[in-house]
């Protein structure tokens, strides 16, 4: 809590003069605010000056200053400890929300796991193989004479190693340099 300069003197029972001495000297620190007016914070007064006590059975001013200095530190601190307990409670909410997307990713993965062929059975004993089933007829690729050939002739299965035929109409690009294919020009165009 911040206090005046008149304040923090009755605080510490000492003169204005004796804390203005203190802040110029730089033993205590201090700001102005914007009256103009040195502002102290209590803990730094009583950091260079001890807390003064007050005689029992003498009720006074001074009393009440040291007791409204305390209860401003009180309020504070109960502040940051709301403020901290806050904070724990988010970090620990974000703690559960990593911890529960960790595991639906870890599931994730060992589902993707089980699904590769050789992959571990859950007990770590490797999975039985399956031999790899032959392709049904719809799976199979079109012999590449399908794909080549014209819409009035049949598709012929041929052997794996037949050649194919190039149709004469197909005609072999003409060799240019690398200017030529760079820049676009040919010089037969």
């Amino acid at each position: 809590m911040d206090m005046s300069l008149s304040e923090a003197a009755k605080a510490v029972k000492k003169t204005k003069q004796t804390v203005l001495n203190a802040i110029n000297a730089g033993r205590l620190s201090a700001s102005k605010d914007h009256q103009g007016q040195w502002r102290i914070d209590s803990a730094e007064l009583f950091r260079v000056y001890p807390v003064a006590t007050i005689e029992a059975g003498k009720p006074g001013r001074d009393e009440t200053i040291q007791v409204d200095a305390l209860d401003g530190d009180v309020r504070e601190l109960r502040a940051r400890l709301a403020a901290s307990e806050e904070v724990k409670t988010i970090l620990a909410r974000q703690v559960d929300d990593l911890r529960a997307e960790r595991d639906r990713w870890r599931g994730q993965a060992e589902q993707l796991l089980l699904a590769l062929p050789g992959a571990l059975a859950p007990h770590g004993q490797p999975q039985a193989e399956t031999p790899p089933q032959p392709p049904t007829p719809e799976q199979q690729p079109e012999p590449v004479q399908a794909l080549l050939r014209g819409p009035d002739k049949p598709v012929v299965a041929s052997e794996p190693e037949t050649w194919i035929e190039v149709p004469d109409e197909l005609e072999k690009p003409k060799k240019r340099g690398w200017l030529a294919r760079w820049f676009g020009s040919s010089q037969d165009d």
